[in-house]
């Protein structure tokens, strides 16, 4: 039976006496469990109800680590077909338990941080660093942002053009294979 709250409600035999027993076990069980007990035929059986919920199948405001890996599910297809040697602008990365600025973030400043940023730029994307042999540094989640760049440079003249402080922007090669040249350019 589902409640109007979304609650179900879950019925379990907790036990089976013959009537003909004579020894009212399964009844007296099953009170004592704070159990009905039904008679039908020449059988006993007593019931308990327990509530259970059920889980929200969408991430919620109070599950961003959910929320976190699935949008880095859904963006990894975009992201990986992309990862062909262009450059791009990497505007977010941070860490759960990374302090910066004052603040030390969890996974609802990092889901907050990369909403913000995917509403203001046009084509963002988020990545976790686990999944990208690319990056070195484990545990990362990674916004990057705005269109494919034929060079470093002009993957940082985007971040200039959209007044990002030096630290936040930079130059990000899409690759997913791990190479061994220059993967980030930082701006000066």
């Amino acid at each position: 039976m589902i409640g109007g709250s979304g609650a179900s409600v879950l019925a379990l035999v907790i036990g089976i006496a013959m009537a003909a027993s004579g020894n009212g076990a399964g009844t007296t069980r099953g009170a004592a469990m704070g159990g009905q007990a039904v008679q039908t035929g020449g059988y006993t059986a007593t019931t308990r109800t327990y509530p259970t919920t059920t889980r929200p199948t969408t991430p919620t405001p109070t599950d961003p680590l959910r929320a976190l890996v699935e949008i880095t599910t859904a963006d990894f297809p975009r992201l990986k077909a992309q990862a062909t040697g262009s450059w791009i602008a990497q505007i977010s990365s941070k860490s759960i338990g990374l302090v910066a600025d004052g603040k030390t973030y969890g996974a609802a400043d990092i889901l907050a941080d990369h909403q913000k940023l995917r509403a203001a730029y046009a084509g963002a994307g988020l990545l976790h660093t686990d999944e990208w042999p690319s990056f070195t540094s484990p545990g990362y989640w990674v916004t990057v942002a705005g269109p494919l760049h034929p060079s470093a440079q002009a993957a940082n003249a985007w971040c200039d053009q959209n007044g990002f402080p030096v630290t936040e922007c930079f130059a990000r090669l899409m690759t997913y294979e791990d190479v061994p040249y220059q993967k980030t350019v930082h701006r000066k």
